[in-house]
């Protein structure tokens, strides 16, 4: 019994540490999008120059005036941005799911541990 319920309380602190870790860069993502967001997705928006050299879009740019070019490079890294920062909301959420399980699940099983000590038995 004693072995069960330390080890639920460590799984309860390894799980609640990755999941906070997670919850921290969650805030990291909608606070700094662009440092978070993916190295191959922001060098396709980073600058005007990377999203005009992508070669998905340089047959279709052609024909477009730098100013409508400069507004349909803008959508997309303000889209990306935003998508970088739902993802952190995301993980935020993970986050506090999980502490929400974890917490109560925890503390039960440290209060178990902690009377199983007392008590000296428990095998």
């Amino acid at each position: 019994m004693r072995f069960y319920v330390n080890a639920v309380c460590l799984i309860c602190i390894v799980t609640g540490a990755i999941f906070l870790g997670g919850g921290i860069w969650g805030v990291v993502r909608i606070y700094y999008p662009e440092l978070t967001v993916r190295s191959k997705t922001w060098s396709k928006v980073a600058t005007i120059e990377s999203f005009k050299a992508e070669p998905k879009r340089r047959k279709g740019l052609d024909e477009l005036s730098d100013e409508e070019i400069a507004k349909r490079w803008q959508i997309e890294k303000d889209a990306t941005i935003k998508e970088e920062k739902r993802e952190g909301i995301r993980d935020i959420f993970q986050m506090a799911i999980c502490l929400i399980i974890v917490v109560p699940l925890f503390g039960v099983h440290w209060r178990l541990a902690k009377r199983l000590r007392v008590a000296g038995g428990g095998g």
